[in-house]
C-alpha cells in the first residue's frame, strides 16, 4: 500500500507534465500499476489500435500479460508485444524518454540509477524467463511445439526442444509399440531419448520374433535391428532353426542353403561334414566321373576324399584300359588319376617290399602359376592309400624315383622358377613311404635324367648341364645317403647323359646317342664305344646278368646285347609302321624280356624271348611315360608302369597305373 502511494503522485506528475505523450499509455501504465490488468489491456489495446507503432502501448501491453500477480497472464502474447515494441525503440520522443526513466526510477529502487536502455533489456529477460517457466511448467506439447515454431531464433530453443521431446518420449513409452518408437526415432532424430527409444524398441522386436520362433522372423530381426543388444542371440537362435530344417530335410540342396545363408553359424562344421556325406552318397549312387569331379572340387582332403578318390580312379581305369590294343588279359587292374580337371603329367614309379606302389607324378599347381610333384600311393589292389604334393619352387617336375637302402623314397627331376630349360635346375627330394617328407635340394646340372643307387645308400645321377654358351653337356654326379656330393664328371662329348647303369662290381655304363662308354666308382672312363650311326641309344640296362642297350635304329625299336667289353653280341629290333623307340628293357620269369616302346603318340609293351621273338604286346593308345623310370618288374615278375592317357583330351593327361602279368 505503501508503494502504491508511492506510485500514484509520480504517475499524476508524469501525466501532467507530459504533454506530447499519448494519454492512453499512461493512463494504461496507471491501471498496470494499481493490478488493474484488465484495464490496462483494454487502455493498451484501443491504443495499438489508434497507433499501432506505438512503443509504449506494446511494451505496456507486454509488461501487463506477464504481470506475475496477472490471474490470467498470457506469456506468448506478452513476448509477441514486446518484439513488437523494440521495433519502434527509436521513434521514443525525449518526453517518452523521461517518462520511462520516471517510470522505472518508482518500480524497482535497485534498478533506479541504471540506463534506461538496460532496464528496458531487464524487462525483456524477466518477460522471457516468464514465458520459459510457463512452457516448463505447463508440460504441454501443444505448448512447446507452438513455442518451437514461432520462437525458432530464441536463447532457449534447444531448452524447449528438449522439453518437447521428453513429452513426446513419454507418449511414446506409454503406446510401447515398435511402430510408436519407430515414428519417435524418425521425428525426432536429435533426442536424447534416442538411445533409450532405440534399446526398447528393439528389445520389443526381438521379444515379438521370439515369440513368433521361425527362421522368417529372425531373419527379419537381424536385417532390420543390426545394431541391437540382441543381434547375436536372433542370429544364434535363426542359425540352430534354419540348421535344424536342413537336418530334418537333409538333402544336398537344403545343406548348401544353410551354408550359404548362415557362414558363421556355430553348425557350419556340422552342415559341411552332413553335406559331404550326402554328396559322397550322391557321387557314389551316379557313379560318374561328373559327380567325384564335383565331390572332389568342393571336398579335396578329408573323410570321404580317398573313397571318391578311388571310385574315381576305377572309372578312369576303365575308360582307358577298354582302349587297350593287344593282351588285354595281362592286365591285373588300372588306375586313372586327375587332379582338379588339368593336365596331370607321370612320371616315376617303385613298388615296395610291402607291396604298396608309389608313383611321382606332375600335376598343376591349384592356385598358381606352375607346377608341383604330385605323389600317389596305392596298395596292391590299387586302392589309394595316400598322396601328396611336393616342390617349393614355382615349377617342379619329377621323372625319376627310386627305394634307397633304408627303405626310404629318393625323387628326382628339375625344378625352376620358369619352365625355360637354362632356367632349370637339377632336384632331388627324399620322403618316408608314408609321405613325410624329409628334404629337398637342387644339385649340379639342369636335370636329372637317370639314376643308380648303390647298396651303400650312395647315389649316381646322370644328365646335362647348360653352360655360359647354351652348349649341352653331360655330367655324372656322385651323392652320399644325406646328398651331400662326392664328386661329379662331365665327358667330353657334348650332349646328355641319358642313361647308366651297374654291375656288380659298381661299375657304371654309360650311354649319350652312339657314344658308350664304362666307368669305374669314380666315374674314370675304363672304355668307351662309338656304336652305329644309324642307331640311338637311349638307356643300357641290366636284364637277366645281361647287358641291353634300348634305344632306336632308324626309327625302328632296337635292343643291343652287349657285352662286358662293350662288344655287341646280338641286335634284336622290330618292324614299325611309325617311329619307335625303346626306353627300357626288364627281365621276365622264364628268361622273358619286356620291353617299354613309344611308337608314335602311343605306349607299347612288348614280351620277347631271348632272341628276341616276340610273344604277346599290350599297346596303349594316346598314352606317354616319362622314361625309362617309368615301369618296375617286381620278383614275382609283377609289372607296374605309370603313363600318362591323354584319350579324352590330347591336352590334358591324366596319370594311370597298371598292374600286368605275363
Amino acid at each position: 500500500m505503501l508503494v502504491m502511494k508511492r506510485l500514484l503522485p509520480t504517475v499524476i506528475i508524469i501525466f501532467l507534465t507530459l504533454n506530447t505523450f499519448a494519454q492512453s499509455s499512461v493512463r494504461g501504465f496507471k491501471s498496470l500499476e494499481k493490478g488493474e490488468y484488465d484495464k490496462a489491456i483494454e487502455t493498451f489495446t484501443k491504443h495499438i489500435d489508434s497507433d499501432s507503432t506505438s512503443f509504449a502501448a506494446h511494451f505496456g501491453l507486454a509488461l501487463t500479460l506477464s504481470a506475475p500477480k496477472n490471474l490470467k497472464p498470457d506469456y506468448f502474447l506478452a513476448w509477441d508485444h514486446y518484439a513488437r515494441a523494440k521495433k519502434f525503440i527509436d521513434k521514443l520522443t525525449p518526453d517518452e524518454n523521461d517518462f520511462f526513466k520516471q517510470f522505472f526510477f518508482t518500480r524497482d529502487n535497485i534498478r533506479r540509477s541504471k540506463p534506461l536502455q538496460y532496464n528496458f533489456d531487464f524487462e525483456e529477460r524477466a518477460i522471457e524467463d516468464r514465458l520459459i517457466k510457463f512452457v516448463r511448467e505447463e508440460n504441454s506439447i501443444d505448448v512447446a511445439e507452438h513455442f518451437l515454431k514461432v520462437y525458432p531464433n530464441s536463447r532457449y530453443y534447444e531448452n524447449v526442444m528438449h522439453i518437447r521431446n521428453q513429452l513426446k518420449f513419454r507418449l511414446t513409452e506409454k503406446a510401447n509399440s515398435i511402430d510408436g518408437y519407430n515414428d519417435f526415432i524418425k521425428l525426432y532424430p536429435e533426442a536424447a531419448q534416442i538411445p533409450k527409444a532405440l534399446r526398447q524398441r528393439n528389445l520389443l522386436a526381438f521379444n515379438a520374433a521370439k515369440k513368433e520362433n521361425t527362421i522368417a522372423a529372425y531373419t527379419k530381426f537381424v536385417n532390420d535391428y543390426p545394431e541391437a543388444d540382441q543381434y547375436y542371440e536372433a542370429l544364434k537362435n535363426r542359425d540352430q532353426l534354419s540348421f535344424d530344417e536342413a537336418k530334418r530335410r537333409n538333402t544336398i540342396e537344403a545343406m548348401e542353403y544353410f551354408i550359404k545363408t548362415c557362414p558363421k553359424a556355430l553348425q557350419i562344421m556340422n552342415a559341411r561334414n552332413i553335406l559331404r556325406k550326402l554328396l559322397y552318397e550322391k557321387a557314389k549312387l551316379v557313379n560318374t566321373l561328373e559327380a567325384y569331379n564335383d565331390f572332389i572340387s568342393k571336398y579335396p582332403d578329408g573323410e570321404y576324399f580317398v573313397d571318391i578318390f578311388n571310385l574315381k580312379s576305377n572309372i578312369l581305369g576303365q575308360n582307358y584300359g577298354a582302349a587297350f590294343e593287344g593282351a588285354k588279359n595281362a592286365v591285373v587292374w588300372i588306375k586313372g588319376f586327375d587332379f582338379d580337371e588339368k593336365n596331370d603329367i607321370a612320371g616315376g614309379i617303385v613298388v615296395t617290399p610291402d607291396g604298396k606302389t608309389i608313383i611321382a607324378g606332375n600335376r598343376q599347381k591349384p592356385d598358381a602359376e606352375g607346377t608341383q610333384c604330385w605323389m600317389v600311393a596305392v596298395d596292391n589292389t590299387g586302392k589309394v592309400l595316400w598322396n601328396k604334393a611336393f616342390g617349393t619352387k614355382t615349377y617342379n617336375h619329377a621323372t625319376l624315383m627310386s627305394l634307397t637302402s633304408d627303405g626310404k623314397l629318393l625323387i628326382e627331376g628339375w625344378s625352376g622358377a620358369s619352365n625355360d630349360t637354362i632356367a632349370r635346375r637339377s632336384w632331388i627330394f627324399k620322403v618316408e613311404q608314408n609321405g613325410n617328407g624329409l628334404w629337398e635340394k637342387t644339385i649340379d646340372g639342369n636335370e636329372v635324367k637317370d639314376m643308380v643307387t648303390t647298396a651303400e645308400g650312395d647315389l649316381y645321377l646322370s644328365g646335362y648341364q647348360i653352360d655360359d654358351s647354351l652348349k649341352m653337356k653331360n655330367f655324372l654326379l656322385k651323392l652320399n645317403p644325406d646328398a651331400k656330393k662326392l664328386w661329379s664328371r662331365q665327358y667330353v662329348k657334348k650332349g646328355s647323359l641319358d642313361g647308366i647303369t651297374m654291375n656288380a662290381k659298381n661299375e657304371l655304363v654309360c650311354t649319350s646317342g652312339r657314344w658308350i662308354w664304362r666307368v669305374d666308382k669314380q666315374g674314370y672312363i675304363l672304355w668307351e664305344k662309338i656304336i652305329n650311326a644309324s642307331d640311338s641309344i637311349i638307356v643300357p640296362r641290366y636284364a637277366n646278368n645281361q647287358l641291353m642297350l634300348c634305344g632306336t635304329q632308324n626309327n625302328i625299336p632296337l635292343v643291343v646285347k652287349m657285352n662286358e667289353q662293350g662288344t655287341p653280341t646280338a641286335e634284336l629290333y622290330w618292324t614299325a609302321n611309325e617311329p619307335n623307340k625303346v626306353l627300357n628293357c626288364l627281365a621276365l620269369p622264364n628268361k622273358h624280356f619286356l620291353t617299354l616302346e613309344t611308337p608314335g603318340k602311343n605306349v607299347k609293351l612288348r614280351v620277347i624271348d631271348d632272341k628276341g621273338t616276340e610273344l604277346k604286346s599290350l599297346t596303349l593308345p594316346s598314352a606317354q611315360v616319362a622314361g625309362p623310370g617309368s615301369i618296375v618288374v617286381n620278383q614275382a615278375g609283377e609289372v607296374y608302369l605309370t603313363f600318362s592317357s591323354f584319350i579324352t583330351n590330347p591336352l590334358d593327361g591324366d596319370i594311370c597305373i597298371m598292374k600286368l602279368i605275363f
